[in-house]
């Protein structure tokens, strides 16, 4: 915890250092304007992205405190968003996209994958109050490439190590009703007291095992439950944006409020240049059907980056 509190110092520090000396007040007006932070949605369609490509390379000869003679490291995401608001409906869409791979002694010198994230979010909502919808959500999570446990050998797999994941495997399918309140355009909370819940294990390898849930001999495991999400940006200053997202869920068929399934986002954005920016993930997650303890992701790369 200590890494991220520093590197989080460290990165507030050196925006302050960027953003001296320019016009604070255009700044945010600016900042404002592209992210459409205050107020509430316009009329039609509101788009945009971010694609970032980050590179991380280390190399050393007789490095008395370095524990690898290289390492290479590649990581991208793409993160999406379209907005439609017309008349009194809402729907509200949002894709993020992450695949990383590392390279170094300790792998054979082979490319092994550090990062898969495939995450869709949709919403529609019918305004019945200022600020307040009836709602229907669509979430869809999962990964688009199988994970190995390289300290496992399994000369069953075509890796020579035991998988421990794979396309939809875990997989989390849920579909709900129920209110979203969004005062402004950079917060909304839902909640939803009706929420199907589908966790899947499609590869037929964990088709004999208990897994994410799933029972032996089986694909699919249904819930029906409550959901509550929340999500929340904001800009710190003209080079530094902080993104959230929070989702809790508990199952009404398997000990209701007292298993909670939860997954907490974090994204630090410092923008450096146009196209050059330093971004920093932390993702914590608490699912008990994959692992009876918190999971804990953090990604800090420095690379290019393209806003459309």
């Amino acid at each position: 915890m200590n890494k991220i509190f520093t590197t989080l110092f460290f990165v507030a520090f050196a925006s302050n250092l960027f953003a001296q000396g320019t016009d604070t007040r255009k700044a945010a007006d600016d900042m404002d304007n592209k992210l459409h932070q205050s107020g509430e949605l316009k009329e039609g369609w509101t788009s945009g992205g971010v694609l970032s490509i980050n590179m991380n390379h280390t190399k050393n000869d007789n490095w008395q405190g370095a524990s690898e003679a290289y390492a290479l490291s590649i990581n991208g995401s793409l993160n999406y968003f379209a907005y439609r608001k017309w008349e009194k409906n809402l729907w509200k869409n949002d894709v993020l996209l992450a695949y990383g791979v590392l390279n170094s002694p300790s792998t054979n010198e082979k490319f092994r994958k550090n990062d898969d994230r495939a995450i869709l979010t949709s919403m529609f909502g019918h305004q019945i109050k200022k600020n307040l919808y009836y709602a229907a959500a669509l979430d869809i999570n999962t990964q688009m490439a199988p994970g190995y446990d390289y300290k496992i050998v399994d000369t069953n797999s075509k890796s020579g190590y035991a998988k421990t994941s794979n396309l939809f495997t875990p997989g989390l399918v849920r579909l709900g009703v129920g209110l979203l309140w969004q005062p402004r355009k950079n917060l909304s909370v839902y909640l939803s007291p009706a929420t199907a819940n589908v966790y899947t294990k499609l590869d037929k390898d964990f088709r004999d095992i208990k897994y994410n849930s799933v029972d032996s001999g089986k694909t699919l495991q249904f819930g029906l439950g409550a959901l509550l999400r929340a999500d929340y940006y904001t800009t710190i200053n003209k080079n530094l944006t902080y993104k959230t997202r929070f989702v809790a869920f508990t199952d009404y068929l398997d000990r209701p409020f007292n298993k909670i399934d939860w997954d907490w986002m974090n994204s630090v954005i410092f923008t450096a240049t146009k196209y050059i920016n330093v971004k920093l993930d932390v993702n914590f997650r608490y699912y008990e059907g994959q692992y009876h303890k918190v999971q804990w992701l953090e990604m800090l790369g420095v690379g290019f980056a393209y806003k459309f």
